[in-house]
């Protein structure tokens, strides 16, 4: 489909099909008087056609012509319309699975029961232990049912308890409804705070709409049908995010620091932002953890910060070290070397097993974050060695790379060429692969040696993305900030 677009006065006798680079395209960039000659290409900018009005030999200020993107922009614009097609097929479906899973006996088969029970354990006056085994409090105030069978504690930290005690108010089905509400209202939230982060303004109906198609997405999906935490995790973030963008360091500080309250994956995001010194962000975060920690300790006792932080934590970290499931560089080392020497990994060989590879990554990503002059790339890039360096990272936890991915889609968006195209592809194709795939994969090239760690498939996705992030548009963001 044609534009219109203006372009200034030309000396020059135009050419039919003629390329010109994209700023020329927007009002900003049109000139209102004088001469130029008409802009000629820049090499990798290149993204539109002009055709020359019928029996015009010179454009006049002001004259409009016909442009029309060019190829890259039009795959671009193809690949998005085809991903969103299928996207909403998914998404819409999954809508109606949604449904079906607040209902019992369905609704006790979520991660949520732990997290209900733990609420529950809090608001006891008889003040039982909250970190007891999951089937023991299921027992006490549910019936052991669904997830309520686990013999292991509940692996997340006291905030959560005490910020899901209002919910103990209602029974189980009724607070896990509400839940999936609050969950679907962080889904929305977070694709309106990062669409303004993006300096776009989503109409209401069209929030909805993408909301829909990111329900097609497994870890979105599956967040919300465990009833997870993830989801709330990325509002959080997102909105940090915007806040730095727009100068609010406080504001950023106070959202990171309550994310890390309920999830301390993020926990290298601060890291970053004293290394940017970006000093008020950091103590805003840092003293939004404390404050959180010495209210549970209030409410609660600090003696139960203390068990889960030295107990329950260090248990269910060796408990998963290795599940198939966990995308945890912490497991690479330890699986690497159950395979080549059959045998599990002890002593001080395993502890170097366990650190060596996520204490790389993240350093890797904190010194290149450091170098750039930007801020923004360097949150993908961190956020994504994040995912991979906590000790136990769940294919839900995936949902948080939506903002790195948000970030290397807007550059492809806007300069697009088929190298980066290309690239953008394989990144999606590998970030919509869900385990059970990679999996199935796995056992197809059973012959291969090492492929019991294609269960890595979707950590693969993680890597290749914050590498991109920090190649396509951490470079063009630096290149822009040295031209500015």
């Amino acid at each position: 489909m044609d534009h219109s677009t203006k372009l200034p006065h030309s000396t020059q006798q135009p050419e039919e099909g003629l390329l010109i680079p994209i700023r020329y395209a927007f009002p900003s960039e049109v000139m209102t008087g004088g001469t130029s000659p008409i802009p000629r290409t820049e090499a990798g900018e290149l993204v539109a056609t002009v055709t020359m009005p019928a029996g015009a030999k010179s454009l006049a200020v002001g004259q409009p012509v016909a442009f029309r993107p060019s190829m890259p922009h039009r795959l671009a614009r193809r690949a998005l319309m085809v991903f969103v097609g299928i996207g909403a097929v998914y998404g819409i479906t999954y809508l109606v699975v949604l449904v079906a899973s607040l209902q019992p006996p369905a609704v006790y088969n979520k991660d949520f029961v732990q997290d209900y029970l733990l609420a529950r354990a809090f608001s006891d006056p008889s003040h039982p232990d909250p970190y007891a085994p999951i089937r023991d409090l299921a027992e006490r105030y549910l019936g052991v049912i669904g997830y309520g069978d686990k013999v292991h504690s509940t692996p997340h930290p006291p905030p959560v308890g005490l910020l899901l005690m209002p919910l103990t108010l209602v029974d189980y089905p009724t607070a896990a409804t509400i839940w999936a509400g609050v969950q679907v209202a962080s889904l929305i939230a977070a694709i309106s705070l990062l669409t303004r982060a993006e300096a776009k303004t989503l109409r209401p109906v069209w929030v909805v709409s993408v909301g829909v198609v990111a329900l097609g997405w497994h870890p979105v999906h599956l967040d919300l049908g465990l009833g997870q935490l993830m989801l709330v995790l990325l509002a959080l973030l997102a909105g940090a995010r915007l806040a730095l963008l727009r100068g609010r360091p406080v504001l950023a500080g106070v959202l990171l620091g309550l994310a890390i309250l309920l999830k301390v994956i993020a926990w290298p995001l601060l890291l970053l932002l004293a290394l940017k010194r970006s000093w008020r962000a950091t103590v805003a975060g840092l003293a939004t953890i404390l404050f959180g920690y010495i209210l549970v300790g209030v409410v609660i006792g600090f003696e139960t910060i203390a068990e889960y932080l030295l107990r329950i934590a260090p248990q269910l970290t060796a408990e998963f070290r290795y599940e198939a499931s966990n995308q945890s560089l912490w497991t690479l080392g330890p699986r690497l070397l159950w395979i080549v020497a059959a045998s599990e990994p002890t002593g001080l060989t395993a502890v170097l097993a366990s650190l060596v590879p996520p204490a790389l990554v993240l350093v890797a990503a904190l010194a290149w974050a450091r170098s750039r002059l930007e801020l923004d790339p360097a949150l993908g890039v961190v956020l994504c060695a994040s995912l991979l360096v906590s000790p136990i990272a769940w294919e839900v936890d995936l949902v948080l790379v939506a903002i790195p991915a948000v970030q290397l889609a807007s550059v492809l968006m806007r300069r697009p060429s088929r190298g980066k195209l290309a690239v953008g592809a394989v990144i999606a194709i590998l970030l919509l692969l869900e385990r059970g795939d990679w999996l199935e994969l796995g056992r197809l090239l059973a012959w291969v040696p090492g492929s019991a760690l294609m269960s890595f498939g979707p950590a693969l996705g993680v890597v290749v993305l914050g590498c991109s992030v920090a190649l396509i548009a951490g470079r063009r963001m630096a290149r822009g900030t040295a031209a500015g």
